[in-house]
């Protein structure tokens, strides 16, 4: 969605960002809980692959969470006055460019701040770094990847302790 330039960004809901903040933060911290208690005596002792990998992948899903928190309170943060806006838009794209903005553009998925240019100039991003959406989406894949291999680790491992001809013993 496009606002003016001299309103106040009307994609990025400053109540939403705040809500997206407070809601990943609550979550980023119960997910640094639950990995931290996984370096438990008793939980290293039942280690098991498949284990192994599901908190590697937790892990990443983790890091992926705290880039997009970081990149939705550089956003916040931003869009609290135009004046931030604008120096936004001078820091990405230099004086010139910046005043010359008629709008803001922003994203959500993927996380995005850009500064609009008139009748049909490119506009350029600013606020969010370049390698914040590609960090995300490399982590995500490789959670996914290793979450994967986690559920195949798990289901071997079941087959192994309730096969018929008792090769292997319940881990």
């Amino acid at each position: 969605m496009i606002s003016s330039a001299s309103t106040t960004l009307e994609s990025h809901d400053s109540g939403a960002l705040l809500a997206i903040l407070i809601c990943g933060t609550a979550a980023l911290f119960g997910l640094g809980v639950y990995l931290l208690s996984s370096f438990t005596r008793s939980r290293r002792t039942a280690y098991t692959p498949a284990t192994v990998c599901r908190d590697v992948a937790i892990s990443f899903c983790t890091g992926a969470l705290t880039l997009y928190l970081w990149g939705c309170a550089q956003i916040l943060l931003t869009s609290l006055d135009d004046q931030y806006k604008f120096e936004e838009c001078e820091k990405a794209g230099g004086f010139e460019r910046a005043k010359q903005v008629d709008a803001y553009v922003g994203g959500y998925i993927p996380l995005r701040f850009t500064c609009h240019m008139p009748k049909g100039a490119p506009g350029f991003d600013a606020v969010v770094p370049g390698y914040l959406n590609p960090s995300m989406a490399a982590l995500l894949l490789a959670a996914l990847a290793v979450g994967g291999a986690s559920v195949i680790l798990r289901t071997r491992q079941r087959r192994r302790s309730t096969s018929p001809q008792g090769e292997g013993k319940p881990l």
